[in-house]
């Protein structure tokens, strides 16, 4: 809730649907989801994440503020996993197949961290991480930098000659288009995709929804 450039941004209301519940809506449409946890922070601020989860029956925990990677560290702790996927919260619109895909290589590959971040060929807002508990809490010991708490992965990516990283790729180059919410003027976007859908948004895939995002750039470009 502490976002500088969008303050309340994962409780902000888009057609009237909090951004968070948009991308809860599209996970908990995967079977493969054993367990959808809301990692959150225990600043009082985040008091209305905690309670949004409440009231949709989602689990919610709780950590430090700051050191975002200890708060997954105490998650893979508190519910004994064995490993995770990470996906942020400002990607409303990401696309729950992108799972699939990132569980069945997880499962057919000896990895520490599957990923499609290294080689950017999906939009921003369809970032996935799918990493080893063991090697998570292994790793965490090793942490030196500020930037390594707060990104969670960031010293995996440094250190990647040291561990095994599978990086898949779209077959596409879309690495510099967004579908993520980061400023008001992405809200914006968010909300005028929302409101060209034709049917339930968690069953558009990410290429449908930046073809249509591009129909309204280019819509918007004609009209000025």
């Amino acid at each position: 809730m502490s976002s500088q450039r969008v303050p309340g941004k994962v409780l902000h209301k888009v057609s009237g649907k909090p951004i968070l519940q948009y991308l809860l809506e599209r996970l908990k449409r995967r079977h493969s989801v054993a367990l959808l946890i809301v990692a959150t922070s225990d600043d009082p601020s985040d008091d209305p994440i905690a309670e949004f989860c409440a009231r949709r029956n989602t689990d919610c925990y709780r950590g430090s503020l700051e050191d975002v990677a200890g708060r997954f560290r105490d998650v893979v702790v508190h519910y004994n996993l064995d490993w995770f996927i990470r996906i942020n919260g400002d990607s409303p619109l990401f696309d729950p197949e992108l799972v699939q895909k990132v569980v069945e290589i997880y499962n057919r590959n000896d990895v520490d961290l599957v990923t499609n971040t290294i080689v950017r060929s999906y939009p921003r807002g369809q970032s996935i991480e799918a990493v080893s508990s063991s090697c998570f809490l292994k790793t965490y010991s090793k942490f030196e930098l500020p930037e390594d708490y707060e990104h969670v992965t960031r010293y995996f990516y440094r250190h990647a000659g040291d561990l095994k990283i599978w990086n898949f790729e779209s077959g596409e180059d879309c690495g510099d288009e967004s579908l993520a919410v980061d400023t008001l003027e992405d809200v914006e976007s968010l909300e005028a995709i929302v409101e060209a859908m034709g049917r339930p948004q968690w069953t558009y895939g990410w290429e449908e929804l930046l073809e249509i995002k591009r129909k309204l750039s280019a819509k918007a470009e004609v009209d000025g």
